[in-house]
């Protein structure tokens, strides 16, 4: 996808990642290809490259191709699907993480069922995450609740409403 000189080895096709190419860059290096680069100092020493988005010259790691064009994800507009989260969807993944810590298969359905403690882990942090899972399914719960509680009330007021158009007078 990309017309570089250097030979490109990424995951994906769709993108230029700063570290797939830094093995061929040189420290102070102006660009790569039609791409500006950019040089911050690191803590502990170095130079730590950076891609130039072509449309915005914002610094980026990666830079993503649509349409034969190279930008970086703020210009595309792409967002971690977690910032487009329901309260439920929150609720599964923090769910998932706890079967993945402890080791334990994800079951299929509500309630979760809090698998026994792993041989190794300390009680202390397996009695933490517990609670944390617990203190999640109640907020899980309430807004369950809440949205029943809003459903309820419209349809409530729906036949309240209708039931005064439909009487007789």
């Amino acid at each position: 996808m990309f017309s570089f000189d250097q030979p490109l080895t990424t995951r994906s096709p769709h993108q230029l990642r700063v570290r797939d190419i830094k093995p061929y860059l040189s420290p102070g290096q102006e660009s790569y290809g039609k791409i500006r680069l950019e040089w911050t100092q690191c803590n502990y020493g170095g130079m730590r490259p950076w891609l130039c988005c072509p449309r915005c010259d914002r610094r980026s790691g990666i830079l993503y191709q649509q349409r034969q064009v190279l930008a970086c994800r703020k210009c595309w507009g792409m967002v971690h699907p977690s910032t487009r989260e329901n309260a439920q969807g929150r609720w599964l993944r923090k769910c998932e993480w706890f079967h993945r810590r402890t080791g334990q298969r994800i079951p299929a359905g509500f309630p979760v069922r809090y698998p026994p403690k792993p041989w190794g882990m300390r009680h202390k942090t397996y009695a933490d995450i517990v609670s944390t899972m617990q203190l999640e399914e109640s907020t899980y719960l309430s807004h369950i609740l809440k949205g029943i509680n809003r459903q309820y009330q419209i349809l409530d007021g729906l036949l309240s409403a209708r039931a005064l158009s439909t009487a007789p007078e």
